[in-house]
């Protein structure tokens, strides 16, 4: 585990290494930090789940807001055949607020 804290650049010095530390622990809970239990992208994990076309949406532990909220809107336009009124009538959002978040995605085309 220590050559993974190692090979980072960290940017953001000691506050940043501090700021991970706290956060895995928490995630950990009463047991051991793992690579698991450390932020997507950093030592290696993958940005965003792998997940199947027709695959729910899996909410892991360390999943940010943001992550759920994109994969639940991809589930959500994938059910309606990309119907995007249809897909913002579902998530009870307005169609200008889907728009903005797949802008925010770029997924806007």
């Amino acid at each position: 585990m220590l050559a993974i804290f190692a090979r980072y650049d960290w940017p953001g010095n000691v506050r940043e290494l501090r700021n991970l530390l706290e956060r895995a622990v928490i995630l950990a809970g009463s047991g051991s930090v793992t690579p698991a239990h450390l932020p997507r992208g950093f030592a290696g994990r993958p940005e965003t789940p792998q997940r199947t076309p027709d695959a729910p949406v899996v909410l892991e532990p360390g999943m940010t807001v943001d992550e759920a909220e994109r994969a639940l809107i991809e589930l959500t336009l994938r059910h309606t055949n990309n119907n995007r009124t249809r897909a913002a009538e579902i998530l009870g959002i307005s169609a200008k607020t889907l728009f903005n978040k797949l802008k925010e995605y770029g997924a806007s085309e």
